[in-house]
């Protein structure tokens, strides 16, 4: 990889040290949302290449055959990190970087993501957690304000101020990423309701609207036919509850996830005749088959973190 014009394939787990291998021959600097998603871009002040990467498995899991690829545009500061082994830009610099130039789609998924590590969110603790992600998103913003009135820089400007801490996995954060496109009023994640002794915590929240939406991942089910049964159960009494003290409850689930034009219209419907914020609109562009195809849905099998607990 790098060397003339031969290929070498490499397996993810190998592709740090590939990578280190060619930072002790020469100067390089991993960029871009590469820094903390493939595909992989580097920086170089000299010779430009571009390599690939097959499809691998790890576990359960099928990672998607990527490219190793050159960048003309330096790292947007002079910060640098080191992660085994590997000189990478900052991780705010890469996040306006994904902000700027990839599709709305994935820039904002991967934006709530880093929020919510970054700020180290805890649906019990949303105060402090709220207030780390706010200083993180001024910091983000100046770092896009340094970067100048680039192109895209509109449409960052709108990514960096509505990206939120509160999404748990990518499926809530793309359900937001819709909902905000099109939502000009106020909307919460976690937020905390009391109904009858019962303690939930909601996806997304419209207060205005008394609206509550929520996705329907398969984990929220458990893995077993009595796990089923019993989350189904769940389900029942925590709509009724929330339906009885009134909320209007919409569901959202990844079948509806294959029809992004239809999922707005629907959400629009719920929504009512209004018109968003003028900059919101330019976090909606329908997703290509780069951004979305099959290959790059990711559905966990692991519980979400606190539910058990919390809604109870």
């Amino acid at each position: 990889m790098g060397g003339r014009r031969s290929r070498t394939h490499v397996c993810r787990r190998c592709l740090p040290q590939a990578l280190v291998h060619l930072c002790r021959t020469e100067l390089l600097t991993t960029v871009g949302d590469s820094r903390l998603v493939p595909p992989v871009t580097i920086y170089r002040d000299n010779r430009r290449c571009t390599s690939s990467l097959p499809s691998c498995h790890v576990g359960s899991t099928t990672v998607p055959a990527t490219s190793v690829s050159c960048s003309e545009s330096p790292p947007l500061s002079e910060e640098r990190n080191r992660i085994d082994g590997l000189v990478v830009e900052h991780p705010y610099d890469a996040l306006v970087r994904s902000a700027l130039h990839d599709e709305p789609l994935e820039s904002f998924v991967l934006g709530c993501m880093a929020l919510n590590v970054w700020s180290q969110f805890s649906m019990f603790h949303q105060d402090e957690c709220r207030r780390r992600a706010e200083e993180i998103r001024t910091e983000l913003i100046a770092r896009l304000e340094r970067a100048g009135h680039v192109r895209g820089y509109r449409r960052a400007h709108a990514i960096l101020k509505t990206i939120d801490p509160g999404c748990a996995n990518p499926a809530e954060a793309a359900l937001l990423w819709l909902v905000r496109s099109i939502c000009p009023f106020s909307v919460k994640t976690q937020a905390h309701i009391g109904v009858r002794g019962h303690h939930y915590y909601i996806d997304i929240l419209i207060e205005d609207l008394h609206l509550i939406i929520e996705f329907d991942g398969v984990a929220k089910l458990g893995e077993s036919r009595v796990e089923l049964e019993q989350a189904k159960r769940e389900w029942v009494l925590r709509d009724q509850n929330l339906r009885d003290a009134g909320w209007h409850v919409i569901r959202v689930s990844w079948p509806d996830y294959n029809d992004w034009e239809q999922l707005r219209i629907r959400l629009s419907r719920v929504l009512g005749p209004i018109n968003p914020a003028p900059d919101c609109r330019f976090l909606w562009k329908l997703p290509t088959q780069r951004c979305d195809g099959p290959l790059r849905r990711f559905y966990s099998r692991n519980p979400r973190m606190g539910r058990k607990h919390a809604d109870r």
